[in-house]
């Protein structure tokens, strides 16, 4: 069953303007399968097989000279030197659309890309369903707030019914870090690796602390940094920086730190089930979570690179979203509470009476309330739908 991706008209758009379109993500997001359903009359190769990467890394100008294009190129972070004999092959014939590329592991192909095909390729990332997305399935169900954090957004937990969702994501968890870590990082003690996963998946909604993770895991602070550029470089987290008017100074203050699928993190912290979802004491964490995904996964479905900060004051007061749209900041608060309050605004007032004589803003709480209300000094209780921070 095809889930439609809201991605799929960026992808024929920005295809008749570059020869070349990379489309990078997590494992198991539906990179290849996206670019089979919309570039249908296209060859394919992947390098996920070994025999393939070594003869496109060994003879590159004969394994593209030998390619009929339009052409998907599978996980083509497997053979970097293609990029170089892509560039030539291009500059050859600068007919657009020609290589459609998919890849997991962001700074490889990144670096490969602005060292050859600077202006030559269009770079758009597909991560896990969407909320909106997943409404779209063929059969309508209405969706459960609660099952759709757990179970995350992997197409193949929504279209596959022959294994359960734990058993799926912990063969995940196992191929990402034999590929992936192995492949970026030669890490040899996967179990650390993977524990260091779990004691990100409990720190994430919060301020990246590299001493903390240090010292929980066991590893040195180096090797925290490393691993985290690993996580964020897989796709698997996403680091929000703080938000000041001063712009040189989100630069040097800490981050948070998300999981970028709440499946994959609700099974780090080993919860089955709603009654365990329910009853975590990290719940509120998991949700904001999965809504910071949610406007993470909107600025990438729309071809956007995500432009999103957090806000924090000294003495506590914290507005876990502040984006710019158009000139414009949209502000939220995310309570997991399906009714807040105007206690519920406190951080989001502080931020209005700093800013709202210098700005234009539009402040929300973003709830599992069924429909809008409105709470206090303009400030809107929203959802998923509704929202303005999602489009």
């Amino acid at each position: 069953m095809w889930i439609k991706r809201a991605l799929e008209p960026h992808l024929v758009n920005i295809s008749r303007d570059f020869p070349v379109l990379l489309v990078t993500g997590p494992r198991q997001a539906g990179k290849t399968s996206i670019l089979k359903h919309v570039f249908q009359e296209a060859n394919y190769i992947t390098l996920d097989v070994p025999s393939e990467a070594e003869k496109a890394e060994r003879t590159p100008d004969a394994f593209i000279g030998n390619i009929k294009t339009p052409v998907i190129i599978d996980e083509i972070q497997y053979a970097p030197s293609l990029f170089r004999y892509l560039k030539v092959a291009i500059d050859r014939n600068k007919k657009v659309g020609q290589f459609l590329l998919t890849g997991s592991q962001h700074f490889l192909m990144i670096e490969g890309v602005s060292e050859s095909l600077a202006g030559r390729c269009a770079i758009l990332n597909l991560l896990s369903l969407s909320y909106q997305e997943l409404e779209g399935l063929a059969n309508k169900r209405k969706l459960d707030l609660v099952d759709v954090v757990l179970t995350g957004g992997y197409p193949s937990l929504w279209t596959d019914s022959a294994h359960s969702n734990e058993t799926w994501i912990s063969s995940y968890i196992v191929t990402y870090l034999e590929r992936d870590v192995r492949n970026i990082l030669n890490v040899t003690k996967l179990r650390d690796f993977e524990r260091f996963m779990r004691a990100v998946a409990i720190r994430s909604g919060q301020i990246l602390s590299f001493s903390e993770l240090s010292r929980d895991v066991g590893i040195a602070v180096s090797t925290v940094r490393e691993w985290i550029s690993v996580l964020e470089a897989s796709h698997q987290i996403f680091l929000l920086e703080p938000y000041y008017q001063n712009l040189g100074k989100r630069l040097i203050r800490s981050p948070k730190i998300y999981m970028l699928d709440t499946g994959v993190m609700c099974y780090l912290l080993g919860l089955k089930n709603r009654e365990q979802f329910v009853s975590s004491p990290v719940k509120g964490h998991i949700w904001e979570t999965y809504v910071i995904g949610q406007i993470i996964r909107s600025m990438c479905n729309n071809g956007i690179k995500p432009s999103l900060w957090y806000w924090r004051t000294r003495d506590g007061h914290e507005v876990d979203v502040v984006l710019d749209k158009g000139g414009k900041l949209l502000i939220a608060d995310i309570k997991f509470t399906e009714n807040p309050d105007k206690e519920d605004t406190r951080s989001l007032k502080t931020f209005l009476i700093q800013f709202s004589d210098k700005l234009s803003i539009s402040a929300e709480v973003i709830c599992r309330t069924s429909n809008d209300f409105p709470l206090d000094h303009n400030i809107q209780a929203t959802n998923l739908r509704t929202t303005d921070l999602i489009t």
